[in-house]
């Protein structure tokens, strides 16, 4: 196919006396439409001829061009979907893909199928593909595959918007779950610590922080993390208890109840097992 940068509403239209069968009463009339904007009744026209004449006589840049047209006044209507139909009959006539096409029908979409999300990832992957090297359209696109689920097509996407775009801090907090999502976790450490960098108290990036350097081996860096969270957090029950499953796993069993009592105590619960009466002394 043929990719041009070419205004949707810019019609090709082709010199009737150019055709072969430039005699054909429907052919003439399917002309006459066409240049006064009467669009429906030139596709039914043009494939009245289609339906009679040899191929070489089909009058297919023409009808390709009241495609387009029609897909113009489907923009302008805001109705996406028959501006795709249209559109996509265009291109399977004549081969021809303009990306600013492709613009415009996003554009619709992201207007007018706010709830579609699906359509609208569509169109963005679609302008990708003609070769729209926007960094915003990466960046939404990322942003909508990511609320679809669909987490390995987004995080393959963060390298290039690292590069050139400079990612939110809400992107950040997102993609840690999806690089874990994806089973790979160790790329998820470079977000948290642009969250650290943001606000260097974020308590649940601490605890991510801590979470990857154990999963990385890096256990001296984890406890570090833990005991300093108890530090700054002293009643923070559920950082206790963070802290007590680490020392749990790393088999420091002793120090590990402490801590479960500790933070027992914080809740306001005692486990301590009560003293026992002593049994009276049997009569036999």
């Amino acid at each position: 196919m043929r990719i041009r940068d070419v205004a949707l509403g810019g019609l090709a239209l082709w010199v009737a006396g150019s055709l072969a069968g430039c005699g054909d009463p429907m052919l003439r009339r399917g002309h006459d439409a066409l240049g006064q904007g009467r669009y429906l009744e030139a596709v039914a026209a043009y494939e009245d001829v289609r339906a009679r004449l040899p191929v070489e006589q089909h009058p297919t840049g023409s009808l390709a061009s009241a495609h387009r047209a029609l897909a113009a006044q489907a923009l302008d209507r805001g109705d996406c979907g028959e501006a795709r139909s249209r559109l996509a009959q265009a291109e399977a006539l004549d081969g021809t893909v303009l990306l600013v096409d492709h613009q415009a029908v996003y554009r619709c979409s992201a207007a007018h199928e706010v709830d579609d999300r699906g359509q609208q990832i569509a169109a963005l992957e679609q302008l990708v593909a003609l070769g729209d090297s926007r960094l915003e359209v990466r960046h939404t696109l990322m942003r909508l595959l990511l609320a679809a689920g669909r987490d390995g097509e987004a995080v393959a996407l963060v390298p290039l918007l690292e590069r050139g775009y400079g990612l939110t801090l809400d992107d950040h907090r997102v993609l840690v779950g999806a690089w874990e999502r994806t089973g790979r976790a160790a790329a998820a450490r470079p977000h948290v610590l642009k969250l650290l960098q943001a606000d260097a108290r974020d308590l649940l990036a601490r605890l991510k922080l801590a979470e990857l350097d154990e999963a990385a081996g890096d256990v001296a860096s984890a406890g570090r993390i833990y005991r300093a969270l108890t530090v700054d957090h002293p009643r923070n029950v559920a950082v206790w208890l963070r802290l007590g499953q680490f020392l749990e796993r790393r088999g420091e069993v002793a120090e590990a109840r402490a801590v479960y009592v500790h933070a027992n105590g914080l809740r306001g619960v005692d486990m301590s097992v009560p003293a026992k009466r002593p049994l009276r002394k049997s009569r036999r």
